[in-house]
């Protein structure tokens, strides 16, 4: 393993850390294997050196699948340590308990990356939208480990979503099965057809329009329709190679111009009203070149909080800047946690 500057990366080289993006979330897991895509994906991130190894017949362990899962909830500054540790001991026991599912989680790190993280990072979104107080309770853990293994069906087309090129309409409807596809292995790893009947609604519309069932409004369970809104949220913060990722003010924009299209109103309110990648004691950097931590959220604008900008010399806060009264002001990055 080797810290390397960004242009020497070569194809094919093995990340060998774990990235986090702009809302402290998940950007690429250790073990990518880093091709065009993954190095404009870095270079996204403004990371000037990376730890990275050269190819070589890697093993993809259900260990380190359990670490990368727990670094991203210890990082995440979506909660405090002692919820990380709760949430993180809850799903530990959980996946332990269901080495298959595990082992599959561990072959989408392999064969489709991008998905894998989606799991993740769509998990935790969910976790502090339904959280209550900082609270983590079993009923908690259990939606947040369903939302996490959801997608595992995404394993059977991997090799169609990667190809070069388009998708034939033959593809495309396969790749929309894929919901079954996970139904059908969780039923088949012991979770009852009641349990994770869900899945394959996640891709359904309020308004009808979804897939793979064309069901609409209330007849989308509830888990759903919450994992839709957060797998929304985290595919517009991620990067594209068409384009970069959108800021969280423009995502709860763009969430919000799918009431009752996408999402029923009532779960666009709850996004808006509890998820926010902006949580007091956070350190951030700001589009200004500045570093700080958020030190107030105003509950009605949670999106423009109160920072305290560091002395660079002393590391002291010295100064503050209100987000909402500075709007060409930014958050540019969340840092992740110091884990103590």
């Amino acid at each position: 393993m080797d810290m390397v500057a960004i242009h020497e990366i070569k194809y094919g080289d093995f990340l060998e850390q774990n990235l986090y993006r702009h809302d402290g979330l998940l950007a690429l897991a250790k073990g990518t294997s880093i091709r065009d895509v993954e190095k404009q994906s870095i270079e996204d991130l403004q990371m000037q050196y990376v730890y990275v190894a050269p190819y070589y017949q890697r093993t993809f362990t259900n260990e380190e699948t359990l670490e990368i899962i727990e670094d991203v909830i210890y990082s995440c500054s979506l909660w405090d340590m002692s919820s990380s540790k709760k949430l993180y001991t809850g799903l530990e026991k959980k996946l332990q308990r269901n080495q298959k599912v595990l082992s599959v989680l561990s072959l989408m790190r392999e064969v489709d990356h991008y998905s894998f993280v989606s799991s993740i990072n769509m998990s935790m979104v969910v976790a502090q939208l339904l959280m209550v107080d900082n609270r983590i309770d079993r009923h908690l853990i259990e939606i947040v480990f369903y939302s996490l293994i959801h997608d595992i069906g995404k394993v059977k087309v991997a090799k169609i979503t990667h190809k070069q090129g388009g998708l034939t309409d033959s593809e495309f409807k396969k790749v929309q099965q894929h919901p079954h596809y996970s139904r059908e292995l969780l039923e088949k790893y012991g979770f009852s057809k009641n349990d994770v009947n869900f899945v394959i609604q996640t891709h359904e519309r309020f308004d009808g329009g979804g897939y793979p069932l064309h069901l609409k409004g209330y007849e989308i369970q509830p888990i759903a329709q919450v994992i839709a809104i957060a797998e929304t949220y985290n595919a517009l913060s991620s990067f594209r190679p068409h384009r970069p990722p959108f800021h969280p003010i423009e995502v709860s924009e763009k969430i919000e111009e799918e009431k009752n299209k996408a999402f029923a109103e009532d779960y666009v309110m709850l996004f808006k009203e509890k998820f926010n990648p902006y949580q007091e004691g956070a350190r951030v950097e700001l589009n200004n070149g500045m570093s700080g931590e958020i030190i107030q959220v105003n509950p009605q604008i949670p999106l423009f909080p109160l920072i305290g900008v560091y002395n660079e010399t002393t590391g002291e806060v010295y100064t503050k800047i209100n987000l909402y009264r500075y709007r060409d002001v930014r958050i540019a990055r969340v840092l992740p946690k110091e884990r103590l």
